[in-house]
C-alpha cells in the first residue's frame, strides 16, 4: 500500500514538469511595442457615480416578482 501511494505521488508530481512552459528567453512583442492607450502620460482618471444600493435592491425585487 505504501509503495503505491509513493509511486503515485512521484507520478502526479513529474506530471508537472512534464507540461511546464519551455522558456526561450525572448521578449513577448507588447514589451516592445509602444501602445498609445498605455502609455501613463495618456490615461485619464475616471471618477464614476457611486451605486444607489437602494435602487439595485428595489429592481431586483420587481425583477423577482
Amino acid at each position: 500500500m505504501g509503495k503505491n501511494i509513493f509511486t503515485l505521488v512521484i507520478l502526479l508530481l513529474s506530471y508537472c514538469t512534464i507540461y511546464g512552459q519551455i522558456n526561450t528567453g525572448e521578449e513577448p512583442v507588447s514589451f516592445r511595442t509602444n501602445f498609445p492607450g498605455l502609455n501613463k502620460r495618456n490615461r485619464i482618471a475616471k471618477t464614476l457615480p457611486r451605486f444607489d444600493i437602494e435602487k439595485i435592491k428595489r429592481e431586483d425585487r420587481e425583477d423577482d416578482g
